[in-house]
């Protein structure tokens, strides 16, 4: 029957006999009890099986009751595709040829000419479900319709002041990226958490809701632990979409690459709040061995009344691990080598890299480092450059040390609890100790960011 699983299908035979089950061990006393056959009427669990023997669908939610057998067949289809995805296996090519397809490149529209590295799966009453050898998002295809998850880049920035001011506070907001795309059922590419913005890459149906809910926590949380009031960050929220596989790897290459940019290390793979030590563990010898946090203590790391999964796993520190809240595989096939990727995340922002990408589609702008720290224009582009190339001033004080400086030796001698309860005329003070202490190795506009002046 359609509204039972597959599954079930053997075991149907036996339903009008659930009722009597209980009494199987009497059954060679049956001749001394001649209303054996009317015992499930005089004992309650039997009478509830012999109601569940005539309407089987009861023990199923009726989602499941109703659904076709065409539903069915996708959802066998589904697993397939994703074992062929996972064994690198694709169909013949006679087999991948279907009448109604659209096509990603030309936005749903018909008769468009289909990729070559396409799989096909599923042929039934006009539904089909479309892959690519690059796990580009599926399309499922339902009488000549599509639905495609988008790709995006987003940016959040304050220029201000910092949005994190201690490890914790980047331990919760990359708690706080898993807790939306679990609840989002989105696809994360990259994160990168940085003192004074947040970047992130994925695929999703909503990325407004993707953005709020992590902004949200996070804010709330941030707000509570410093008496701060008001939103975090800028208004303005900058978002890209991505089509085509050069454009979404170039994207995820400059996420995973933003602490070089901007001088926190030397390589990407040395900063901890970053996706870039999320792939390629085993073949570059990386990787989280544990211990890992006690689920009784998760709820101390995550926002109020929620949870995550047994599967994201917490390191010591209460820290989600990257590698559980991105899509490893995906991204991997988006490198397709370890080598390819070590190469992307050492190249240069030059001219041949947008080439690549123009000809892969030249109607959308080519993904760029300034395109991609749109957000934080106001830095130079040129340090950035320069930056990338290694030319990087490892003695300058980051973010996070110039704020533990602050939080923990100058806001406890102005007897308060966070720099949002000094003065005006307090945080110039701390700023002018602070430029005679450290000059050499800060800026003033980095004193300014850390007092929130």
């Amino acid at each position: 029957p359609p509204h039972l699983p597959p599954s079930l299908s053997p075991f149907l035979p036996f339903l009008p006999f659930l009722p009597f089950l209980p009494f199987l061990p009497f059954l060679p006393f049956l001749p001394f009890f001649p209303f054996f056959p009317f015992l499930p009427f005089l004992h309650p669990p039997s009478l509830s099986l012999f109601f569940i023997s005539l309407f089987p669908s009861a023990l199923f939610p009726s989602r499941v009751q109703h659904r076709t057998q065409n539903e069915c067949r996708a959802s066998h289809f589904h697993s397939v595709a994703r074992e062929c995805l996972e064994t690198g296996v694709l169909l013949p090519q006679n087999e991948r040829q279907h009448p109604h397809v659209h096509s990603v490149a030309n936005n749903g529209k018909r008769n468009a000419e289909v990729p070559e590295k396409t799989l096909y799966l599923g042929e039934h009453d006009g539904t089909q479900d479309l892959y690519t050898a690059g796990r580009v998002p599926f399309l499922l295809i339902n009488d000549c319709t599509w639905t495609m998850r988008k790709t995006y880049h987003f940016c959040l920035a304050s220029h201000e002041e910092v949005m994190h001011r201690s490890e914790e506070d980047f331990i919760y907001d990359v708690n706080c990226f898993a807790v939306a795309v679990v609840r989002t059922e989105s696809r994360a590419l990259a994160d990168a958490v940085m003192s004074s913005h947040d970047h992130f890459c994925a695929q999703t149906d909503n990325i407004s809701e993707l953005a709020y809910l992590r902004r949200n926590a996070y804010t709330r949380y941030f707000n509570t632990k410093y008496g701060r009031k008001g939103r975090l960050g800028e208004k303005e929220q900058f978002v890209i979409e991505l089509r085509g596989v050069r454009h979404v790897t170039a994207a995820v290459s400059y996420v995973n690459r933003n602490p070089l940019h901007h001088g926190i290390c030397p390589t990407p793979f040395g900063y901890r709040f970053c996706s870039s030590n999320s792939v390629f563990q085993s073949e570059l010898g990386k990787g989280y061995s544990g211990p890992f946090l006690s689920p009784s203590k998760r709820y101390r790391y995550l926002p109020g009344n929620v949870t995550l999964p047994e599967s994201f796993r917490m390191d010591a520190s209460g820290m989600v691990l990257q590698e559980d809240i991105i899509d490893v595989r995906y991204v991997e096939e988006l490198y397709v080598t370890p080598r390819s990727f070590l190469y992307m995340m050492n190249r240069y922002s030059d001219e041949k890299w947008i080439a690549e990408q123009k000809e892969e589609d030249g109607s959308q702008p080519a993904v760029t480092l300034e395109n991609i720290e749109q957000a934080l224009m106001d830095e130079n582009a040129e340090q950035m450059r320069s930056n990338e190339k290694g030319w990087t001033n490892m003695s300058a004080l980051t973010d996070i040390e110039l704020c533990t400086i602050i939080d923990t030796k100058y806001v406890p001698r102005c007897g308060c609890t966070s720099i949002y309860g000094l003065s005006e005329r307090q945080k110039h003070r701390i700023g002018n100790d602070l430029w005679a202490k450290y000059g050499r190795r800060t800026t003033e506009k980095q004193i300014r960011r850390c007092l929130a002046m």
